[in-house]
């Protein structure tokens, strides 16, 4: 089988990405298109086959000694779509599952040293980032890398408006939002609104994360307050779209 087929990529990219509740904390309406990566390679079979296919399975493995002589041979590979989801090979690392962390912090960390910065912030066709996959996964020190590189990351939504924090919150990967949840300057900025504040706080209650800092009575009822006041709705129909 062809490890760049559809099939694959979906054990690659957590389900969840793709069947995000109804109701986001953000309009996907609103969304701009993708940022893609180039997709020059995907029109080449034999350029397929010799550069995507082995980055794929380096970048799956963790092997960076793979990695690292296609990426010395085609420089530019960075930020290249090498799968048909436009994935580049930080979107299959970041994401991928391997129980030898060490090995893959250590490809990633190596990866983005050759990797330009505005290339961090390449989504894939679903509209993901490498940050927004590492969030599902809940890969801190992957994600700890990817934001190191390029800050900027963190205010990208994924698929269907998803900032990173609320992924992480959806699939209830306490320590990742813990991390995110710091690093956004705690939900603050232009991306963040008293909406999407309370998504990922909903998130969180459903998940049971009771012993975060960010559930003071005080800042839950300001948050609700302020949710009600931009989005007048009954509390019932609120339940029933979480």
């Amino acid at each position: 089988m062809d490890p760049t087929s559809t099939s694959v990529i979906v054990e690659i990219e957590p389900e969840m990405l793709s069947s995000m509740p109804s109701e986001p904390p953000a309009s996907s309406s609103l969304q701009p298109p993708p940022n893609l990566p180039s997709g020059d390679l995907l029109g080449n079979r034999e350029q397929y086959r010799r550069i995507c296919i082995p980055l794929y399975e380096a970048s799956v493995k963790g092997n960076w000694k793979r990695a690292e002589g296609i990426i010395n041979q085609y420089q530019v590979v960075t930020g290249y779509s090498i799968t048909e989801n436009g994935d580049t090979a930080l979107h299959i690392a970041a994401s991928a599952i391997s129980i030898k962390l060490k090995l893959m912090e250590d490809f990633v960390r190596k990866l983005v040293s050759k990797m330009k910065g505005e290339d961090i912030l390449l989504q894939n066709r679903r509209g993901n980032t490498a940050l927004c996959l590492a969030a599902a996964r809940g890969n801190v020190s992957i994600a700890e890398i990817i934001v190191g590189s390029n800050r900027d990351v963190l205010n990208i939504p994924g698929n269907k408006g998803m900032l990173p924090l609320y992924i992480a919150s959806f699939y209830r990967k306490y320590e990742m939002v813990k991390y995110l949840y710091e690093e956004s300057n705690n939900m603050s900025g232009d991306v963040w609104t008293h909406r999407n504040r309370v998504w990922v706080l909903l998130r969180c209650v459903e998940a049971d994360f009771f012993g975060m800092y960010i559930y003071s009575t005080c800042y839950i009822f300001f948050l609700f307050f302020c949710f009600m006041h931009d989005n007048p709705m009954s509390f019932s129909s609120l339940s029933d779209q979480s």
